[in-house]
């Protein structure tokens, strides 16, 4: 039987119970556990946000560790602080999908519907009905989802019923049939004009950091809202700060920044018809907790017996 460490920082405790009744697995709480699990480890669970320098550090030492399955999709830390160079990665891609999806649409609705007005409104029970004309839907608009790998084709999935003509894009460009059209990632800036609604759900990578930034902006229609479930830097966030109090866009709504945290003072909190979700995109309750924990046990029966791993990725 081949041994499975499970490094428990920061896993919410119903996810460890189900990754830890697996055979094989052994549960380290902090790293000097972790460093001693590791002496004869040969798999590793871990959240990539747990991935410090200092674990970086235990996993490369680790002579014995072939895999590290980590238990988000994103893998940010690892590739900052650098994968053991013997061990395949995988993440859980897929599953925080659909409730990443369903916080993006919710967000999307919440601006054409200016819902944050209506909640405003309550605290001094204001009965305003002005910003009525400003209330719309997405019937008819042009969506484009800016990386269509799993979350951005769940996007799709749930805009459909709402009549829009969806947009997918990514690397390839190659037709996909949740999507009315399909362009290239390199085509996004060009087709910006035409957008009545931007979806950011791709990887932060060199090519893809601040691919919102003012110029694009001020090519966007300023009835066009931005959705950034992606990565903070994404966006250039003091230019989508300009853009909101210009009013060359009609609003944006992020649940990612740049940092994280967003601090207190930065000037992106007073930006009007702006909506700030603290990274919860991917919290689901017992489902996500079960579908986090599913994606590493099946991994882990697949490592035991020597199979090939699920959802492998390079760093």
């Amino acid at each position: 039987m081949k041994k499975v460490v499970l490094y428990a920082h920061a896993v919410q405790p119903r996810v460890v119970e189900l990754i830890a009744a697996e055979k094989g697995v052994t549960v380290a709480s902090d790293t000097s556990a972790l460093e001693k699990e590791l002496v004869d480890g040969e798999g590793l669970v871990i959240q990539d946000p747990a991935w410090s320098a200092e674990v970086a550090e235990i996993a490369r030492k680790a002579e014995k560790l072939h895999w590290v399955q980590l238990l988000t999709a994103g893998f940010d830390h690892m590739r900052t602080h650098g994968a053991p160079p013997a061990a395949s990665i995988t993440n859980a891609r897929g599953a925080f999908s659909p409730a990443v999806a369903v916080h993006a649409v919710t967000l999307y609705l919440a601006l054409l519907r200016n819902v944050p007005q209506m909640v405003k409104q309550k605290e001094p029970h204001d009965w305003d009905r002005t910003f009525a004309a400003r209330l719309t839907t997405p019937a008819e608009t042009k969506v484009l989802i800016a990386g269509f790998g799993s979350i951005g084709q769940e996007i799709a999935h749930l805009l459909r019923p709402f009549g829009v003509w969806i947009i997918g894009a990514n690397r390839s460009g190659i037709k996909h049939f949740m999507a009315d059209e399909m362009i290239s990632a390199a085509e996004v800036r060009e087709r910006l004009p035409d957008m009545d609604a931007v979806f950011l759900a791709l990887p932060l990578d060199e090519t893809t950091r601040h691919l919102i930034d003012e110029k694009a902006l001020a090519a966007m229609k300023p009835s066009a809202v931005i959705i950034n479930i992606g990565r903070g830097a994404l966006t250039d966030q003091n230019a989508l700060a300009d853009a909101l109090h210009a009013g060359t866009i009609a609003g944006a709504a992020t649940d990612v920044t740049e940092p994280e945290p967003l601090p207190g003072d930065h000037r992106l909190w007073d930006a009007p018809n702006l909506i700030i979700s603290p990274h919860v995109a991917g919290a689901a309750g017992a489902l996500g907790a079960r579908r986090q924990a599913e994606a590493a046990t099946e991994n882990i029966k697949r490592f035991q017996r020597g199979e090939t791993l699920d959802n492998l990725i390079e760093i």
